[in-house]
């Protein structure tokens, strides 16, 4: 048991330095494009630094399939360069065991990253969006969506519960457009579901006998509008695919979608949060098999460079899979290829290291 835990603690250990020197450059670079946006807004240093800790969960959650190769092989290896895994082997302890407990570990890391994927993602985009606010001369997110016949173009305030600067076109049957409401602010009413537009501004356009066109504007204290959207579902929607939960993404990616939304990114984001379920012990398996053979006498370089290689293949991989899935519109369940390709890449490397 202690044995185990220790080899266990050395996987996890050797995971999280991977995942931390894979972070260090690319928070550097948002912490320098973050500062050369300085004094926008009420941008400050430490609204500056708040974007950049906001984006720490989404991208240690990109970059943990390469930081279990590349960690994992390095704390697997580095035991076996040090002889502590040959005397475990010594002892009678089967290759069995130690894949038990490799995956006992990733099965641990599987766990937090669901935990990070599910709550600190998304907060981190909510808080990221909140800092974004700042800046922008209408405070909140600017999206645009299609509800029924109408497209609409609005900022959303996630701390104020609240709709700024909206912009509703309203189209005919046929395709024209027909009607444009404007307004400053819209507040959402709980007790009947409907938004309250002030200060609305109205253009109706009218066909005339002779192919002309009328358009006529008024102005209106209150409009209600009743799309069936309220504030929780426009939090949801402010968010971008992949930064939503996985609970949202199966019982609301669908109903996302009808706002406009590309449905393949929703059904790409769920498919990439099932396929990560296996794609991580498998990764871990991949990682103990390149670290395993390390001799005593030598071995740990060439294997640390491998696993270089490899994670930098799976990135690289992950990204032209997500790419060709979007384009040539394939099936989702491609993105399972590259860290498949890579653990299958990682046994025969093994053995010629």
């Amino acid at each position: 048991m202690k044995l185990g835990c220790y080899l266990a603690g050395h996987f996890c250990a050797g995971l999280g330095l991977a995942l931390v020197v894979l972070m260090v450059p690319f928070l550097l670079f948002s912490t320098v494009h973050q500062l050369g946006n300085l004094g926008q807004g009420g941008d400050g240093l430490a609204v500056a630094l708040g974007q950049v800790l906001a984006e720490a969960p989404r991208l240690a959650r990109d970059l943990l399939p390469a930081a279990i190769l590349l960690g994992g092989a390095g704390a697997v290896a580095w035991l076996a360069r040090s002889g502590q895994l040959w005397i475990m082997r010594g002892c009678g302890l089967a290759r069995a065991w130690l894949v038990r407990w490799i995956l006992g570990a990733a099965l641990l890391v599987v766990a937090v990253d669901w935990l990070n994927s599910e709550y600190l993602v998304p907060a981190g985009a909510h808080f990221a969006q909140g800092l974004e606010a700042l800046r922008q001369p209408v405070r909140g997110r600017e999206f645009w969506l299609r509800v029924a016949d109408e497209h609409v173009r609005m900022h959303w305030d996630p701390g104020a519960a609240r709709a700024r600067d909206i912009t509703i076109y309203r189209y005919a049957p046929a395709g024209g457009l027909r009607r444009v409401l404007r307004a400053p602010s819209a507040d959402f009413q709980p007790e009947d579901g409907r938004w309250r537009l002030r200060e609305v501004r109205e253009w109706s356009l009218e066909s005339l006998p002779g192919g002309g066109i009328e358009v006529r504007r008024r102005l209106l204290p209150e409009v209600d509008w009743a799309p069936e959207l309220g504030p929780r579902r426009l939090a949801l929607l402010s968010l971008d695919a992949e930064q939503l939960p996985l609970v949202r993404l199966l019982d609301s990616g669908a109903a996302l979608a009808s706002y406009g939304r590309s449905a393949r990114l929703y059904d790409l984001a769920l498919w990439e949060r099932l396929l990560r379920l296996a794609v991580l012990p498998l990764l871990a398996l991949a990682a103990l098999c390149m670290g395993a053979g390390v001799r005593p006498d030598g071995g740990l370089g060439r294997v640390l460079s491998a696993a270089v290689a490899l994670s930098v293949l799976l990135l690289l991989g992950m990204q032209c899979a997500a790419a060709l899935v979007l384009l040539l519109e394939l099936h989702p369940a491609v993105m399972v290829w590259p860290p498949l390709l890579t653990a299958l890449l990682a046994v025969p490397l093994a053995r010629r290291l």
